[in-house]
């Protein structure tokens, strides 16, 4: 059959170019429904979350009290192509759509329970295949998309996922567990040499950072909502990278601007947190005119950038979080509430080579309108702190500090 269209509850569901099946017939004739074999060719595909939470592609139905779930009874495929396809989703309450073109799906031994069931998730099993040229999604775009899934009982296995991010190599897998009362998902990932850059033009038309990182995750949460899934987030987040380039402010050129002045009590070392990817990534609605403002012009240089997170129950705890620059070296201690959005005891640090602290600023306030509070000295005389920067100095002549710092980022030589 070629040149079909399929209606929904509001719109059409699909058109099909072609659509080829082969329906066993002796099954059929004792109530069971099994097909050999689908291939659907070019299928343009429209599915809406409507504002009320239901699909389109359900109907509107009211059943009599001598009706049963199983009404429609199970039916099984053999195999399942479908290629050259365009998805289109669209979530009405959000306003968020999700486009997938150049479609490949190839689905094995599918199986479903009753038809009349209201949900089906954990009677459908089958395993399959997926490829997409492109994924786009809020401006994001993933290329060559490709993965394995298996589903049995309300259990859906993700494994073998590729793409291309950011122009990074992509790889992981996924789990979604519907089988028990509460939903349960489970995340792991690596993005591999990405372009910093590319990400924080999503959250800034500015030019603030370049270079390649490394991003690394395996996180787990369960809940029936997102709000839920947040609470109970628990986890590892790694973000890694050498020789990023700062575009439009020095760290090096600003702290030695401040040694110069003696007016140590201005300098936001808070800002430099922003200004790097952990920052710019968590504040989303921060205002980056107002950091360059403060930092200067030039060129900088982030020679190491380490940014390591455990999670707990929706708790970012850093874990090793570091930026050497050539000349100096930053870290952070604290928490971000990513449930709360907010900063829970955060504090940006400029170390010396033991890793004690020289001063020290507290960041506080939501994630997307954080605020700082004035630059603490940690020592008897504002000259003797002026003289570690850039130079990774003792403090004083058999003077004890306690460590603020026992990371991977050394300091600069």
């Amino acid at each position: 059959m070629g040149d079909i269209n399929i209606s929904g509850r509001e719109s059409d569901i699909a058109s099909l170019e072609k659509i080829a099946f082969g329906l066993k017939i002796i099954p059929l004739l004792k109530g069971r429904v099994i097909i050999d074999e689908i291939t659907i060719r070019k299928p343009e595909i429209s599915l809406v979350r409507l504002k009320n939470g239901e699909f389109n592609v359900t109907q509107k139905t009211t059943h009599t009290t001598e009706q049963k779930e199983n009404d429609i009874p199970p039916f099984a495929v053999n195999t399942i192509f479908l290629s050259d396809g365009d998805i289109l989703y669209t979530d009405q309450k959000s306003g968020k759509v999700t486009e997938w073109n150049g479609v490949k799906i190839t689905v094995k031994d599918l199986s479903t329970g009753a038809m009349g069931k209201k949900d089906m998730t954990k009677d459908i099993s089958f395993n399959g295949s997926v490829y997409s040229k492109h994924l786009k999604s809020h401006s994001v775009d993933l290329s060559d998309l490709t993965f394995q899934i298996h589903a049995k009982e309300g259990l859906y296995n993700i494994r073998e996922l590729s793409s291309k991010l950011f122009s990074g190599k992509g790889k992981g897998a996924v789990t979604f567990d519907l089988s028990g009362k509460t939903p349960s998902l489970n995340i792991q990932s690596i993005l591999s040499q990405f372009r910093l850059e590319e990400f924080l033009h999503l959250l800034s038309e500015k030019d603030t950072m370049a270079g390649e990182v490394d991003l690394s995750l395996n996180v787990s949460m369960q809940g029936k909502g997102m709000d839920e899934m947040k609470k109970t987030m628990q986890g590892h987040i790694s973000l890694r990278g050498e020789n990023l380039v700062l575009k439009n402010y020095d760290i090096d050129r600003t702290l030695n601007t401040y040694k110069d002045t003696q007016s140590i009590g201005a300098l936001d070392i808070g800002a430099f947190f922003l200004a790097g990817p952990v920052g710019t990534a968590v504040t989303k609605g921060y205002h980056y005119e107002e950091l360059f403002r403060q930092t200067g012009r030039g060129e900088g240089m982030m020679k190491k950038f380490v940014s390591d997170w455990n999670i707990e129950n929706g708790v970012a705890i850093a874990e090793d979080v570091a930026i050497a620059t050539r000349r100096n070296r930053l870290a952070v201690k604290g928490r971000l509430d990513l449930v709360k959005e907010k900063y829970e005891d955060v504090i940006v640090a400029l170390i010396n080579e033991r890793g004690c602290a020289a001063l020290t600023q507290k960041i506080y306030g939501s994630l997307n309108n954080p605020q700082f509070q004035k630059t603490t000295v940690l020592q008897s005389a504002i000259g003797s702190v002026l003289s570690l920067i850039g130079k990774g100095e003792k403090f004083l002549p058999g003077a004890q500090c306690e460590a603020f710092y026992t990371g991977s980022v050394d300091h600069p030589k």
